[in-house]
């Protein structure tokens, strides 16, 4: 080797940096090493060749282990399954379940059908798992490609699949919903020709209704009507005057129980014979002239609930006509306060009232002796309160939607301020033990003077009204007995409210000033000290400012 070639050995053959620190070969490798290093390499070499042959074996061996785990549960699954308790439940309460979970949540018996065999045939059997049915248009169909059931109900928009689902639900009562979803977005009605049995002489076995609910305001060409039959019908909620629909219900119903209907349709129905039968009715509509819906109510002989809607009109009720007498009435509502009261209710316990605003003299009394919750909505409060005597009432819940110079009479008519000069409290002829009072206008001093003289109140509950330290200031735990001068404390004084436990305040929003806040809680506090000293303790009174956060403040704890 020439000394230009030795001399080119001794350097780096890795030029990495400037500074020379790269490794440097010292000199050539001998034979031997490099015998060495080929053997060392082939060695290693067929080393990794075995590994990756011992890796593939293992991977094989791993997938038929795997295999045979799977085929192994599977058997296990099976004599598993065999004694389980749900395979030995007694398909009726296993059908029993299924209609529940159906019902209650409103979901579709198809989940149920994929479960296991046994579950699909005792769903299959379960006849009333299917009897919940909606005809639909067929764009339905085509907003929701995937769907088959919404709702706890099986929308059908072809003949077909009508037929399909009155074959699964076959002998049981259907509950049937008509929803005819046409508008801008879903395009032409339903039509009779969507359901039609066109082309065909075979006559299925009618479907019986128990449950009929049309939802619509457009005019049907026809459906079909001949499928189904009335004559369960219970319950009936029709929105608009069909005469087909009304016309087989008059023929066929005979044992109805509730009853959703518009004023147009009540004339016909009431020749019904299922209408002897009825518990509930609501009539809804714009209508005011209540002669229009209430003669026909006497025959309805088992009426429990009434709801009459005039849509926001004063309902009428003219001189020269007769009460109406509903004796079996348990539950009224009215959307308006007619001036004289025309139906003739001695058992009535729950009555619901949505007062026009409109200027009337003052209803005529009302006796209603065994109410027990009276609800009042208004815009007009003069002498609404003071036409009832309902000596058994025990909640009253009043709200005022508008503010206006006559709040103040909501209370006065029926509470007069005490004038009294003995120790005993007078008391109304309507005297709750719950008041609920919400959105009204009201003095303050002039609401804690009224409740006072509560001698039955347990319990009070105001929402949505600013309450400030001048209630509880007014709201005084004794009341002095004033004499014929009107001067106070010569005659005793008698405890205000002395049943009172409960008192819940939720104010519209949090005070503006904190400082009024720390003025009504330090006015809370020794309100009921007050209480305590005075031997009539609160079981609770809270505070809640709007939607905040921190929810009720109670106040009892600690006094």
């Amino acid at each position: 080797m020439s000394s230009n070639n030795s001399k080119w050995l001794q350097f780096s053959v890795y030029d990495d940096d400037a500074t020379g620190s790269s490794a440097v070969l010292a000199s050539t490798p001998s034979k031997p090493l490099v015998r060495q290093a080929c053997a060392s390499t082939a060695e290693t070499a067929a080393e990794l060749a075995h590994s990756h042959s011992q890796y593939k074996e293992d991977e094989f061996s791993f997938q038929k282990q795997e295999e045979k785990i799977q085929t192994t549960e599977a058997k296990l699954l099976l004599p598993t399954a065999a004694i389980t308790p749900s395979n030995h439940m007694p398909a009726e309460l296993l059908s029993a379940i299924f209609m529940i979970h159906v019902w209650e949540n409103r979901e579709s018996p198809w989940i149920l059908v994929h479960v296991s065999r046994a579950w699909r045939a005792v769903a299959f059997t379960t006849k009333n798992l299917w009897a919940s049915i909606c005809l639909t248009s067929p764009n339905w169909a085509e907003e929701r490609p995937k769907c088959r059931n919404a709702s706890g109900k099986e929308y059908c928009v072809k003949k077909e699949q009508l037929d399909r689902a009155l074959q699964r639900a076959r002998g049981a009562l259907i509950d049937l919903r008509i929803y005819n979803r046409c508008d801008r977005l879903y395009g032409r009605p339903l039509k009779g020709g969507d359901m039609e049995l066109a082309g065909s002489n075979h006559q299925p076995e009618k479907a019986r209704v128990s449950a009929l609910d049309v939802w619509d305001e457009w005019t049907w060409d026809c459906w079909p009507l001949d499928r189904f039959t009335f004559r369960d019908l219970v319950s009936l909620h029709i929105t608009h005057d069909f005469p087909e629909v009304i016309d087989k219900v008059v023929a066929e119903a005979q044992n109805l129980r509730q009853l959703h209907i518009s004023e147009l349709c009540i004339l016909k129905l009431g020749t019904c014979a299922g209408w002897r039968t009825l518990e509930d009715i609501i009539i809804y509509g714009r209508f005011k002239d209540l002669t229009i819906v209430l003669p026909a109510l006497p025959y309805a002989t088992r009426l429990k609930t009434l709801w009459l809607s005039g849509d926001g009109f004063m309902l009428e009720w003219p001189y020269e006509y007769e009460r109406i007498s509903l004796p079996s009435l348990t539950r009224l509502t009215l959307t308006s306060f007619p001036e004289l009261w025309p139906i003739d209710c001695p058992n009535l316990t729950h009555l619901k009232l949505k007062v026009t605003g409109i200027e009337r003299a003052e209803p005529h009394s009302i006796h209603l002796p065994h109410l027990v919750e009276l609800d009042i909505e208004t815009c007009c409060c003069k002498g609404i309160l003071s036409a009832f005597n309902v000596p058994s009432l025990y909640k009253l819940q009043a709200r005022v939607r508008c503010f206006d110079k006559h709040s103040d009479d909501l209370f006065l008519g029926a509470w007069p301020l005490s004038t009294s000069t003995g120790s005993s409290p007078v008391v109304g002829n309507m005297e709750p033990r719950v008041l609920k009072l919400g959105q009204f206008d009201l003095s303050q001093g002039l609401l804690a003077s009224t409740l006072m003289e509560r001698p039955l109140l347990e319990e009070i509950t105001i929402l949505y009204v600013e309450i400030t330290h001048t209630f509880f200031d007014a709201f005084l735990p004794t009341i002095w007995c004033k004499d014929e001068a009107g001067k106070a404390g010569e005659h005793g004084s008698r405890l205000s409210c002395p049943r009172l436990k409960r008192v819940l305040i939720k104010q519209p929003y949090p005070p503006l000033d904190p400082q009024e806040q720390v003025r009504l809680e330090e006015s809370v506090r020794q309100w009921l000290r007050g209480r305590v000293k005075a031997g009539v303790p609160i079981e609770r009174l809270a505070i809640r400012y709007g939607l905040s956060k921190e929810g009720w403040k109670e106040f009892v704890k600690g006094v």
